[in-house]
C-alpha cells in the first residue's frame, strides 16, 4: 500500500491586525484524510508571529512511512498595523521666540494596554515662519516612536492647524545724544546705532529710533536730552514690542559756536609816533538767527605795523571779544583781526629866528623854533637866505630843512641883517726934503674883510715949504660895507741938507736886497755907514722902532737916524768909530783884531763899514702888508743882535765870504 497523495491546505483568519498576542495558533495546514476528516500538521514561523509585518508559515513534507504523502508546503501571511486614533489636536499660541516651533496638543487612542510603555505618539507643530502673526499656519509632523511603534499607525492625525505667534516685550538701552555745538534750538541729535536690546533673540535684528530734545537752546554741559517715541526697526521688529522700562533719555553737551570778526573799524590818526590805533567798532558773521550778540572792544588793542603817515596801513587787533544777551553760546575762531586803517600828517611848524652879522663875518647859525615834532623825530637840512654879502636886509627861507614824509610843515621866515663893518685907518708920518717929490701917503689899515681893498686916496695940506702939513683922508673909502675911522698924521718937509760922503748906491728892486760895493773911503762921520729905504709910511715906523731899539747904543758906537731923500724915507745907521790907525793896541781894542792883519782887516773893515743897502719895498711878513709891534720887536732885536756882533766878527776871514755872510744876515733881517 502505497502512501495516499494529498495537497495541504492552510486554515487561517481572513487578515490579521497587530493586537499585542502572539496570533500564530490561528493559522493551520492540513489534508483531508480518506474519511474526508482535516488532518492538521505542525506549522512554523520564521518569526513570532505577533507584531504587525509580514511573515511566512511553512509545514514540511510528510514523513516516508506516512499513508499520506503531500509536499512541503508555505504561506505567506501579513499582521497590519494596529491604528492609533488621533483626535482633538490643537497648536498652542505663544510669544514670538525667534523660531517656528509650535507646540500641539492632542487625544489617541487604540494603542494596546500592553504598549503603552512601549510606544510614544510625537507630535511636531512648525509655523510656516517665526514671526507674529494670528492664525498663523502651523504644519504637523507626526512620529511615533519607541519598541512597539512599528506595530502602529496613526488616524486622524491632520497634516496642518493654526495658532498665534505674539510680540515678545523687550527693553532698549545705550541709546544716546550727540554733543551738538550751538545752533538756536533744542533739537538733539540721537544715536542709536549703540543700542542694546534685552530680550532680543539672537540673531535677529533690530533698530530702535526716536527723537531727542534739549531742555533749552544754550550752551552747557551734561544737558538732559528726552527721547521721543521709540520706534523699533529692522527686519524683526515686528515681532517685538517695547517695554516701559526701555530708556527714555540721556545727556549730552552743546558747545559754543564759532564765529568770526568779520570787521573791525579803526579812526583814521594823526601821525604820534606810536602805532597805537583805535577801535571804534566790531561785527561778526555767523550769529544766528535774532540771537543778540555784539562785540566788546573795551579790553581790544589794536596797532598798525609801522608808525608812519599812510592809507589802508595793516592794523593788527587782539583782545576782541563778545557781548550780549546770547554772547555765552557763541566763541571767537580768533579775537584777534587784521584790518587797515590810516595814519595822516602831523603838522610841524617851524618859525625862524631873526639874525644878523657885521659885514665881513661869517654867517651865523641859521636857528628856528620848531614845534609839533614827535618824541626823537628831527628835521633834516638847514636854512638858507636869499644870496648877498654887501649890507642889507636878507629873507632867510626853508633851504633844505625838512621834516620826514609824516609832517606837513609850516614855515614862518625871517631877515638876516648886514650891518657896516668898521674898518680903521691910520695915516702914516711921512716925511720929506724940501724940493723933492712927496712920498706916498701911506697908512695902516685894519678891519677889511677878505680882498676888500680902499679905494682913493689919502691928501695933506697943501704947501711945500719946510714945516709940517696935516695928512688927511682924501678920497680914501672903504665903500658902502663899512664904517671908517680915521687918524691922521703930520707931513714933514725937511731943510735940505748935502751929502758929502758918497751917494748911497740904487739897488734894482728885483735884486731883492745887496750890498752897495760904494763905500765911505774917508770915514766921514757925517755920511751914513749903512742906509735902508723903504715906503715912506713904513719907514716912519721903522725909523721910531730902531731909535728906541737903539738908544742904549746911541751914545756909543752906533747911532740911528731917519732921513728923507727926496720923497723916499729911510734910516741910517752909522758907527761912531774912530778912524782906523796902526796902532795895534787901537785895534785890538775897537775891532778885536791883531797887528799882522792890521792892513787887511783896514781894507775888509773900511769897504764894509760904509754900504748903503736899499729896498725898495717895505718889510713883509707872513705876507701882510702890514708889520705888527711884534714882529718889529723882533726885527730891531735881531738887528741889535747882527750889530753888536759885527766887531766881534772874525775879520782874517776872507772879503768875499764876510760879504756873503753879512749880505745873508742883512737880507734875512729885512725879509722876515
Amino acid at each position: 500500500i502505497t502512501a495516499k497523495d494529498v495537497t495541504l491546505a492552510w486554515e487561517k483568519a481572513d487578515s490579521y491586525t497587530y493586537t499585542g498576542a502572539d496570533q500564530s495558533g490561528t493559522v493551520k495546514a492540513y489534508y483531508t484524510d480518506v474519511t474526508g476528516a482535516k488532518q492538521y500538521v505542525t506549522v512554523t514561523f520564521d518569526n513570532t508571529f505577533r507584531n504587525a509585518g509580514d511573515y511566512t508559515a511553512s509545514a514540511e513534507a510528510s514523513a516516508a512511512d506516512g499513508n499520506y504523502k503531500y509536499a512541503a508546503s508555505e504561506l505567506d501571511l501579513t499582521i497590519a498595523k494596529a491604528k492609533i486614533t488621533v483626535s482633538n489636536i490643537a497648536a498652542v499660541n505663544r510669544e514670538y521666540n525667534g523660531g517656528t516651533g509650535a507646540d500641539v496638543t492632542f487625544d489617541k487612542s487604540g494603542i494596546v494596554a500592553a504598549d503603552n510603555a512601549k510606544v510614544t505618539l510625537t507630535v511636531t507643530g512648525a509655523f510656516d515662519n517665526k514671526n507674529v502673526g494670528t492664525d498663523k499656519a502651523v504644519s504637523l509632523t507626526w512620529s511615533l516612536t519607541g519598541e512597539a511603534a512599528g506595530n502602529y499607525e496613526l488616524s486622524g492625525n491632520a497634516a496642518t492647524t493654526t495658532a498665534d505667534i505674539t510680540a515678545k516685550e523687550i527693553t532698549v538701552s545705550g541709546i544716546t545724544a550727540s554733543n551738538k555745538v550751538y545752533d538756536g534750538n533744542t533739537t538733539a541729535t540721537v544715536n542709536t546705532t549703540g543700542a542694546t536690546f534685552t530680550g532680543m533673540i539672537t540673531g535677529d535684528n533690530l533698530t530702535v529710533s526716536t527723537s531727542g530734545t534739549f531742555g533749552d537752546k544754550n550752551v552747557g554741559t551734561g544737558k538732559t536730552v528726552t527721547f521721543g517715541a521709540l520706534t523699533l526697526g529692522g527686519t524683526d521688529a515686528g515681532n517685538y514690542v517695547l517695554a516701559d522700562a526701555s530708556q527714555s533719555s540721556t545727556t549730552a553737551d552743546i558747545t559754543a559756536k564759532e564765529i568770526s570778526i568779520n570787521g573791525v573799524m579803526i579812526s583814521d590818526k594823526t601821525y604820534d609816533g606810536n602805532t597805537t590805533a583805535t577801535i571804534t567798532g566790531a561785527t561778526v558773521s555767523g550769529v544766528i538767527g535774532s540771537d543778540v550778540v555784539s562785540v566788546d572792544i573795551s579790553g581790544a588793542n589794536a596797532n598798525f605795523v609801522n608808525a608812519n603817515v599812510g592809507t589802508g596801513i595793516q592794523v593788527n587787533a587782539d583782545g576782541l571779544a563778545l557781548a550780549g544777551a546770547d554772547s555765552a553760546n557763541y566763541k571767537l575762531t580768533s579775537n584777534a583781526f587784521e584790518t587797515t586803517g590810516n595814519i595822516t600828517k602831523a603838522t610841524v611848524t617851524v618859525t625862524a629866528d631873526a639874525q644878523s652879522k657885521v659885514y665881513g663875518e661869517a654867517d651865523p647859525s641859521l636857528t628856528y623854533q620848531v614845534s609839533g615834532l614827535v618824541g626823537n623825530d628831527a628835521l633834516t637840512g638847514e636854512l638858507s637866505r636869499d644870496a648877498g654879502e654887501n649890507v642889507g636886509t636878507y629873507a632867510i627861507t626853508q633851504g633844505t630843512l625838512a621834516a620826514s614824509s609824516n609832517y606837513d610843515l609850516v614855515f614862518t621866515g625871517a631877515d638876516l641883517t648886514i650891518t657896516k663893518a668898521t674898518v680903521t685907518v691910520t695915516a702914516d708920518a711921512q716925511s720929506k726934503v724940501y724940493g723933492t717929490d712927496d712920498p706916498s701917503l701911506t697908512y695902516q689899515v685894519s678891519g677889511l674883510v677878505g680882498s676888500d681893498a680902499l679905494t682913493g686916496e689919502l691928501s695933506r695940506d697943501a704947501g711945500e715949504n719946510v714945516g709940517t702939513y696935516a695928512i688927511t683922508q682924501g678920497t680914501l673909502s672903504a665903500g658902502d660895507n663899512y664904517d671908517m675911522n680915521f687918524t691922521g698924521a703930520l707931513f714933514t718937509i725937511n731943510a735940505k741938507t748935502e751929502n758929502p760922503g758918497s751917494t748911497p748906491g740904487i739897488i734894482d728892486p728885483s735884486t731883492d736886497i745887496s750890498v752897495n760895493p760904494s763905500f765911505n773911503a774917508d770915514n766921514d762921520a757925517s755920511s751914513p755907514d749903512y742906509r735902508v729905504y723903504g715906503k715912506p709910511q713904513r719907514e716912519a715906523a721903522r725909523t721910531a722902532w730902531l731909535q728906541d731899539a737903539m738908544a742904549p747904543f746911541t751914545g756909543g758906537k752906533f747911532s740911528v737916524t731917519a732921513v728923507e731923500d727926496g720923497r723916499r724915507h729911510g734910516i741910517d745907521l752909522s758907527f761912531d768909530a774912530e778912524p782906523i790907525s796902526t796902532s795895534v793896541q787901537t785895534h785890538h781894542e775897537m775891532y778885536g783884531i791883531h797887528d799882522d792883519e792890521i792892513l787887511d782887516d783896514h781894507k775888509v773893515f773900511d769897504r764894509y763899514e760904509h754900504h748903503v743897502i736899499e729896498a725898495q719895498e717895505p718889510v713883509s711878513l707872513d705876507g701882510d702888508t702890514e708889520m705888527d709891534l711884534t714882529a718889529a720887536q723882533d726885527v730891531m732885536d735881531a738887528l741889535e743882535d747882527l750889530l753888536l756882533e759885527i766887531p766881534a766878527v772874525e775879520l782874517t776871514a776872507k772879503a768875499s765870504q764876510f760879504h756873503d755872510d753879512f749880505d745873508a744876515a742883512l737880507n734875512d733881517l729885512l725879509t722876515i
